[in-house]
């Protein structure tokens, strides 16, 4: 199934999600209230895990991760992010598609080493 479809099914995905943590999280006597279970849930449904999956999930976050995280290697933020927006599906499979010949050659050659 598809969880991040987006409206309701998103929201029931994470209700269900809610309710799990509330079973475990809650003393059974306030768990087996319903009017306080529903509360609970719908606000940390909605409010916490909905508005912060939406969050997380914006451009702006995640290219900014992708910048903090790449600041110390050689490859600058700028330059990163105009590979990632210039990638194709056909540049990205050429690319695997080297990676795997390369790896495959040196297994090659590994493998004629060890036999000597």
């Amino acid at each position: 199934s598809i969880i991040c479809s987006g409206g309701e099914p998103e929201l029931a995905y994470i209700r269900g999600v809610t309710e799990l943590v509330l079973y475990l999280v809650l003393p059974l006597e306030d768990f087996q209230n319903p009017l306080f279970r529903s509360l609970c849930q719908d606000l940390l449904a909605e409010h916490v895990l909905l508005a912060s999956t939406h969050y997380v999930t914006t451009a702006y976050y995640l290219n900014s991760t992708i910048i903090y995280l790449a600041k110390d290697s050689p490859l600058t933020g700028e330059s990163l992010l105009t590979a990632l927006s210039a990638s194709v599906p056909e540049e990205v499979a050429l690319t695997l598609s080297m990676a795997a010949e390369e790896i495959n050659r040196i297994k090659r050659k590994g493998t004629t080493e060890q036999d000597h």
